[in-house]
Protein backbone atom coordinates (compact mmCIF):
# COMPACT_ATOMS: atom_id res chain seq x y z
CA UNK A 1 0.00 0.00 0.00
CA UNK A 2 1.88 3.54 -0.79
CA UNK A 3 0.52 6.73 -0.10
CA UNK A 4 1.27 9.81 -0.88
CA UNK A 5 3.27 12.16 1.81
CA UNK A 6 1.31 15.54 1.47
CA UNK A 7 4.71 17.23 2.62
CA UNK A 8 5.71 17.35 -1.09
CA UNK A 9 8.24 14.87 -0.80
CA UNK A 10 8.28 11.33 -2.13
CA UNK A 11 5.55 8.77 -1.66
CA UNK A 12 5.40 6.37 0.75
CA UNK A 13 5.47 2.49 0.56
CA UNK A 14 4.12 1.10 3.89
CA UNK A 15 4.54 -2.22 2.70
CA UNK A 16 8.21 -1.72 2.86
CA UNK A 17 8.84 1.19 5.01
CA UNK A 18 10.58 1.02 8.10
CA UNK A 19 9.10 1.91 11.27
CA UNK A 20 11.12 5.06 11.75
CA UNK A 21 9.70 6.26 8.16
CA UNK A 22 6.33 5.53 8.96
CA UNK A 23 6.13 7.46 12.08
CA UNK A 24 8.21 9.99 10.31
CA UNK A 25 4.46 9.77 8.35
CA UNK A 26 2.60 9.74 11.14
CA UNK A 27 3.93 13.11 13.44
CA UNK A 28 2.93 15.78 11.48
CA UNK A 29 -0.48 14.39 10.72
CA UNK A 30 -1.77 12.94 14.02
CA UNK A 31 -4.82 14.84 13.32
CA UNK A 32 -5.56 13.76 10.49
CA UNK A 33 -7.26 10.61 10.89
CA UNK A 34 -7.60 8.72 7.49
CA UNK A 35 -3.53 9.13 7.24
CA UNK A 36 -2.57 8.24 10.84
CA UNK A 37 -4.93 5.57 10.87
CA UNK A 38 -4.01 3.99 7.69
CA UNK A 39 -0.26 3.96 9.36
CA UNK A 40 -1.25 2.71 12.67
CA UNK A 41 -3.34 -0.01 10.74
CA UNK A 42 -0.05 -0.92 8.99
CA UNK A 43 2.18 -0.95 11.97
CA UNK A 44 -0.32 -3.03 13.87
CA UNK A 45 -0.91 -5.29 11.08
CA UNK A 46 3.08 -5.81 10.01
CA UNK A 47 3.68 -5.86 13.72
CA UNK A 48 6.20 -2.59 13.52
CA UNK A 49 6.30 -1.73 16.81
CA UNK A 50 8.34 -4.26 17.44
CA UNK A 51 11.09 -2.72 15.69
CA UNK A 52 11.17 -0.34 17.94
CA UNK A 53 10.93 -2.47 20.98
CA UNK A 54 7.82 -2.29 21.98
CA UNK A 55 6.06 -5.84 23.08
CA UNK A 56 2.58 -5.01 22.01
CA UNK A 57 0.51 -2.20 19.52
CA UNK A 58 -1.24 -0.71 22.91
CA UNK A 59 1.94 -0.13 24.60
CA UNK A 60 3.36 1.36 21.58
CA UNK A 61 0.41 3.57 21.13
CA UNK A 62 0.79 4.63 24.42
CA UNK A 63 4.38 5.06 25.17
CA UNK A 64 5.42 6.29 21.61
CA UNK A 65 2.03 8.72 20.63
CA UNK A 66 0.38 9.05 24.46
CA UNK A 67 -3.04 7.72 23.05
CA UNK A 68 -5.15 4.85 24.61
CA UNK A 69 -5.84 1.28 23.32
CA UNK A 70 -9.40 2.66 22.42
CA UNK A 71 -8.51 5.84 20.75
CA UNK A 72 -5.99 3.69 19.09
CA UNK A 73 -8.74 1.39 17.37
CA UNK A 74 -10.72 4.36 17.05
CA UNK A 75 -8.09 6.03 14.11
CA UNK A 76 -7.93 2.58 12.60
CA UNK A 77 -11.13 1.90 12.06
CA UNK A 78 -11.91 5.67 11.11
CA UNK A 79 -9.33 4.99 8.50
CA UNK A 80 -10.67 1.75 7.19
CA UNK A 81 -13.94 3.27 7.10
CA UNK A 82 -12.96 6.51 4.62
CA UNK A 83 -11.03 3.68 2.48
CA UNK A 84 -14.62 1.64 1.71
CA UNK A 85 -16.40 5.10 1.33
CA UNK A 86 -13.87 6.01 -0.96
CA UNK A 87 -14.98 3.29 -3.08
CA UNK A 88 -18.72 3.86 -3.14
CA UNK A 89 -20.78 5.33 -5.84
CA UNK A 90 -21.34 8.46 -3.82
CA UNK A 91 -20.45 11.49 -5.91
CA UNK A 92 -17.19 12.95 -5.96
CA UNK A 93 -16.26 15.17 -3.28
CA UNK A 94 -18.37 13.72 -0.79
CA UNK A 95 -15.86 11.80 1.66
CA UNK A 96 -15.82 11.42 5.88
CA UNK A 97 -14.23 14.11 6.86
CA UNK A 98 -14.29 14.08 10.10
CA UNK A 99 -13.63 10.91 12.61
CA UNK A 100 -16.79 11.71 14.44
CA UNK A 101 -18.43 10.55 11.51
CA UNK A 102 -16.50 7.63 10.54
CA UNK A 103 -17.32 6.55 14.30
CA UNK A 104 -21.24 6.15 12.89
CA UNK A 105 -20.06 3.93 10.15
CA UNK A 106 -17.31 2.07 12.04
CA UNK A 107 -19.95 -0.32 13.09
CA UNK A 108 -20.94 -1.97 9.53
CA UNK A 109 -16.77 -2.79 8.98
CA UNK A 110 -17.97 -6.20 9.17
CA UNK A 111 -20.31 -5.84 6.53
CA UNK A 112 -18.41 -3.39 4.09
CA UNK A 113 -22.20 -3.71 1.44
CA UNK A 114 -23.96 -2.19 4.23
CA UNK A 115 -21.57 0.47 5.38
CA UNK A 116 -21.30 1.65 1.86
CA UNK A 117 -25.20 1.79 1.37
CA UNK A 118 -25.31 4.11 4.37
CA UNK A 119 -22.80 6.13 3.05
CA UNK A 120 -24.61 6.52 -0.27
CA UNK A 121 -28.30 7.02 1.00
CA UNK A 122 -26.62 9.34 3.65
CA UNK A 123 -24.81 11.57 0.57
CA UNK A 124 -28.29 11.60 -1.20
CA UNK A 125 -30.27 12.86 1.72
CA UNK A 126 -28.23 15.46 2.43
CA UNK A 127 -27.69 16.64 -1.15
CA UNK A 128 -31.83 16.75 -1.90
CA UNK A 129 -32.27 18.62 1.27
CA UNK A 130 -29.35 20.51 1.15
CA UNK A 131 -28.37 20.27 5.04
CA UNK A 132 -25.31 19.41 6.18
CA UNK A 133 -23.50 16.16 6.43
CA UNK A 134 -23.08 14.90 10.31
CA UNK A 135 -22.36 12.45 12.36
CA UNK A 136 -25.93 12.50 13.76
CA UNK A 137 -27.57 12.39 9.80
CA UNK A 138 -25.14 9.01 9.23
CA UNK A 139 -26.29 7.53 12.85
CA UNK A 140 -30.14 8.46 11.11
CA UNK A 141 -29.67 6.98 8.16
CA UNK A 142 -27.74 3.52 10.00
CA UNK A 143 -30.59 3.25 12.21
CA UNK A 144 -33.64 3.80 10.06
CA UNK A 145 -32.28 0.10 7.66
CA UNK A 146 -31.95 -1.13 11.07
CA UNK A 147 -35.39 -1.01 11.70
CA UNK A 148 -35.98 -1.94 8.29
CA UNK A 149 -33.88 -5.17 8.26
CA UNK A 150 -35.49 -6.43 11.71
CA UNK A 151 -39.07 -4.50 10.93
CA UNK A 152 -41.29 -3.65 13.83
CA UNK A 153 -40.92 -5.05 17.36
CA UNK A 154 -43.57 -7.61 17.95
CA UNK A 155 -47.07 -6.58 19.61
CA UNK A 156 -46.84 -6.94 22.91
CA UNK A 157 -48.94 -9.85 24.74
CA UNK A 158 -52.51 -9.01 25.09
CA UNK A 159 -53.59 -9.64 28.47
CA UNK A 160 -55.58 -12.78 29.62
CA UNK A 161 -59.08 -11.60 30.86
CA UNK A 162 -59.62 -11.53 34.22
CA UNK A 163 -61.59 -14.87 35.22
CA UNK A 164 -63.53 -13.78 38.80
CA UNK A 165 -62.14 -16.05 41.53
CA UNK A 166 -66.31 -16.45 42.41
CA UNK A 167 -68.30 -17.45 39.75
CA UNK A 168 -71.25 -14.57 38.98
CA UNK A 169 -73.90 -17.05 40.15
CA UNK A 170 -72.78 -18.43 43.31
CA UNK A 171 -71.53 -14.37 44.24
CA UNK A 172 -75.28 -13.48 43.86
CA UNK A 173 -76.28 -16.26 46.06
CA UNK A 174 -73.88 -15.50 48.56
CA UNK A 175 -75.24 -11.90 48.52
CA UNK A 176 -78.68 -13.24 48.79
CA UNK A 177 -77.83 -15.24 51.63
CA UNK A 178 -75.73 -12.51 53.54
CA UNK A 179 -78.38 -9.98 52.88
CA UNK A 180 -80.86 -12.40 54.46
CA UNK A 181 -78.54 -13.41 57.67
CA UNK A 182 -78.55 -9.45 57.98
CA UNK A 183 -82.35 -9.61 58.23
CA UNK A 184 -82.68 -12.10 60.21
CA UNK A 185 -80.48 -10.73 62.74
CA UNK A 186 -82.09 -7.32 63.04
CA UNK A 187 -85.74 -9.45 63.47
CA UNK A 188 -84.22 -11.59 66.29
CA UNK A 189 -80.84 -13.59 65.29
CA UNK A 190 -80.02 -16.99 65.08
CA UNK A 191 -83.64 -18.31 66.89
CA UNK A 192 -85.78 -17.30 63.67
CA UNK A 193 -83.48 -20.50 61.69
CA UNK A 194 -84.02 -23.23 64.43
CA UNK A 195 -87.94 -23.79 63.23
CA UNK A 196 -88.71 -26.06 60.54
CA UNK A 197 -88.38 -23.62 57.97
CA UNK A 198 -87.09 -19.84 57.29
CA UNK A 199 -89.66 -17.40 57.75
CA UNK A 200 -90.18 -15.93 54.79
CA UNK A 201 -90.89 -12.50 56.33
CA UNK A 202 -87.07 -12.60 57.19
CA UNK A 203 -86.59 -12.84 53.83
CA UNK A 204 -88.02 -10.34 52.81
CA UNK A 205 -88.20 -9.34 48.55
CA UNK A 206 -85.04 -11.57 48.39
CA UNK A 207 -87.61 -14.67 48.26
CA UNK A 208 -89.18 -13.18 45.24
CA UNK A 209 -85.99 -13.06 43.79
CA UNK A 210 -84.78 -16.63 43.85
CA UNK A 211 -86.87 -19.70 44.43
CA UNK A 212 -84.28 -21.12 46.39
CA UNK A 213 -83.69 -18.22 48.61
CA UNK A 214 -85.29 -20.14 51.70
CA UNK A 215 -83.65 -22.88 51.10
CA UNK A 216 -79.83 -21.74 51.36
CA UNK A 217 -80.87 -19.69 54.26
CA UNK A 218 -82.43 -23.12 55.96
CA UNK A 219 -78.60 -24.21 55.11
CA UNK A 220 -77.11 -20.86 56.51
CA UNK A 221 -79.24 -21.68 59.26
CA UNK A 222 -78.36 -25.58 60.20
CA UNK A 223 -74.38 -24.49 59.60
CA UNK A 224 -75.03 -21.88 62.69
CA UNK A 225 -76.57 -24.74 65.17
CA UNK A 226 -73.62 -26.85 64.03
CA UNK A 227 -71.01 -24.41 65.03
CA UNK A 228 -72.64 -23.06 68.05
CA UNK A 229 -73.02 -19.06 66.54
CA UNK A 230 -75.82 -16.67 68.21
Amino acid sequence: MTIPDLSGSRPIDLASAPLREVENYIAPRLRGFVEAGSALLWIRDRRLYVQGGWDTFEIYCRQRWGIDDSHARRMVDAAQVAQITASTNAPIGAVVERESQARELAPLLADPDELKAVWEETVRRVQDTAAPLTASTIRAVRRERESARTGPPPPAPRPEPLIPAIPTPVHRVFLVITQAAEEARSLGAPRLFRGAAVNRDVLGIWAGKFEDAAVLCAELAAECRGTGVD
